[in-house]
């Protein structure tokens, strides 16, 4: 049975896409299955992946609800063993979000269901930006992982997305970029004391420390766990594959 995780932010800027394909990455080389859909504006899964940015779900929903309605190619490309992707760029998004302006929630989310089925982990990289792209992966997904920077905490944001969304499926919340300063470690022990009790069905992650091999691996176009595998970035991105 396939395993759905929706990866979401409000704001950009928290590495949810960085974390996004560094876990379906790591899923993969442990002999998943993984299937990575890039519903976020900027298409950039594509990029950290060393692949040219493309329509691929566009494809997918104007055959699907602009053609003849069946889904015959979920418009994947191959990234890595074990590990597809369904790309997506600024104009795709759009004109994605336009064609399923009419179509009732229950059919997107039945869509994204369909194209994840034969694989073990199908793992959606999403923002608000997503419109109901997002709001039908919510609908479906098993874990909600949320990354979070530690310089403003954002507890708002997530407390938004959690009491909107977060009854429906377990919930890891990341934090990122960390560094060891005071306000870092204040903040961290802030959202493990309000997201540490019982009630809470999910969990706060060990940090993703803030290191330069992140940054250069965006530049080579590769996950961190690929570029350099043994740095502690690598280390706390397998940890979160744990996690999940």
């Amino acid at each position: 049975m396939t395993k759905r995780i929706l990866i979401t932010k409000e704001k950009g800027g928290v590495a949810s896409t960085t974390t996004a394909v560094n876990l379906a990455y790591d899923l993969a080389q442990r002999g998943n299955r993984v299937l990575l859909v890039d519903m976020d504006t900027r298409g950039d899964c594509a990029a950290c992946l060393g692949l040219d940015p493309a329509g691929g779900l566009y494809d997918v929903v104007r055959h699907v609800f602009g053609g003849d309605g069946s889904l015959l190619d979920n418009g994947a490309v191959r990234a890595r063993p074990g590990l597809d992707l369904i790309r997506t760029n600024t104009t795709g998004t759009a004109t994605v979000l336009d064609l399923l302006r009419d179509v009732p929630l229950l059919g997107v989310s039945n869509l994204l269901s369909d194209i994840g089925m034969d694989y073990d982990y199908l793992l959606f990289d999403t923002s608000a930006a997503s419109g109901v792209l997002r709001r039908a992966a919510m609908q479906i997904a098993d874990l909600m992982v949320i990354p979070t920077r530690l310089e403003a905490l954002g507890m708002p944001d997530i407390a938004s997305l959690i009491e909107a969304y977060g009854k429906r499926q377990r919930v890891i919340i990341l934090p990122v970029c960390f560094r060891k300063l005071n306000v870092h470690q204040y903040n961290l022990s802030v959202l493990r004391e309000a997201y540490g009790e019982p009630s809470f069905d999910g969990r706060v992650a060990d940090a993703i420390p803030d290191r330069v091999a992140v940054i250069e691996s965006h530049s080579a176009m590769r996950p961190v766990l690929e570029y350099e595998p043994m740095s502690d970035a690598s280390v706390a991105y397998r940890a979160l594959t744990g996690d999940v």
